[in-house]
């Protein structure tokens, strides 16, 4: 009995001792959390055989809809519908005026329950990008306003479920895009305008409770991120609002070592350039331009890379 006993031993050991260097192994096979390393991964072939999607801004900024347009025709940053919140806490006069006018100076965020999604059919959107010829669809999970599609817990109170719709907008969005056989992303935006807890003071002053960029990240970013990943299994992962700091300060080095290696949808899943102040046209997945040839964002111009050209109808992508 003990020499059985002692043999059963040494198997289990061995089977350990080869789990173990196999867990090694698969870990060497990995994306190291750094840039060298997950540049390497090349961009999946179905997004470089797509050639067209579907780009979506979609949330509270809709209800106002507003934002100037130049009179001469050409593009301007003001021209950004979706950045109605920012731009008036920067003081952009046209949009205070706007603001004052229709709205009495009321606070940005009572448009979140004005926002109500009553005409929204999911099912129709895929349909008709689909017969448009799209073979992929962004969609904003959450803009710089902060304003989530989703119940995200991060954001517990100030999301489509919670107020105006009370719906879970990116998962109609999901499930219709799927059943068309499209593919299905989203836009997120690593900053919020008016959050007290973000760190930097961008548009407006950082509040007395301010975390610190890496406390943001950790509690806010992050886990979002990896929501989008995990629980909507998205296609494609689009970060904006990024230029505030390095993708070291932001973590996402680490992230995408996450998306690549363990996540759900590691092999299949496409990433863009805005990963940190330091990386548009540099480091990422595919590189992004924005109204290019109009003087927009041409810090993601590379033939010699797999890129994509991103622009409203107009000059916005916001309902205007």
């Amino acid at each position: 009995d003990k020499k059985r006993k002692g043999k059963g031993e040494m198997k289990k050991t061995a089977i350990f001792a080869t789990l173990a260097l196999f867990s090694v192994v698969a870990l060497g096979e990995g994306y190291e959390a750094k840039w060298e390393s997950l540049d390497s991964r090349p961009v999946p072939q179905w997004w470089q055989d797509a050639k067209f999607g579907i780009f979506i801004h979609w949330g509270p900024y809709a209800v106002p809809a507003y934002a100037p347009v130049a009179e001469n025709g050409k593009f301007h940053w003001d021209g950004y519908s979706e950045w109605y919140q920012g731009l008036m806490l920067k003081g952009k006069q046209p949009f205070l005026d706007h603001h004052h006018k229709l709205y009495h100076d009321a606070p940005y965020g009572n448009f979140a329950a004005q926002f109500r999604a009553e005409n929204f059919d999911a099912k129709a959107w895929a349909k008709l990008f689909r017969r448009a010829g799209a073979k992929y669809v962004v969609l904003t999970s959450k803009h710089h306003d902060g304003f989530a599609l989703w119940p995200s817990p991060e954001s517990p109170y100030y999301n489509a479920a919670a107020m105006g719709p009370g719906r879970d907008l990116a998962r109609e969005y999901c499930d219709a895009m799927a059943a068309e056989g499209l593919k299905r992303g989203f836009y997120f935006s690593m900053l919020e305008y008016a959050n007290p807890l973000y760190p930097a003071k961008r548009d407006g002053a950082a509040g007395e409770g301010a975390l610190s960029i890496g406390e943001w990240n950790r509690r806010v970013n992050m886990p979002q991120l990896r929501e989008l990943a995990e629980k909507y299994r998205a296609d494609i992962i689009w970060p904006d609002g990024e230029w505030d700091y390095t993708s070291a300060e932001h973590g996402s080095e680490a992230f995408l070592a996450w998306l690549y290696n363990e996540s759900p949808v590691k092999d299949t899943v496409v990433a863009n350039d805005r990963w940190g102040k330091d990386c548009r046209g540099k480091h990422g997945g595919h590189y992004t331009t924005e109204y290019l040839f109009e003087g927009g964002d041409a810090s993601g111009d590379s033939a010699a890379h797999p890129w994509e050209e991103c622009r409203g109808i107009g000059n916005s992508f916001g309902y205007n």
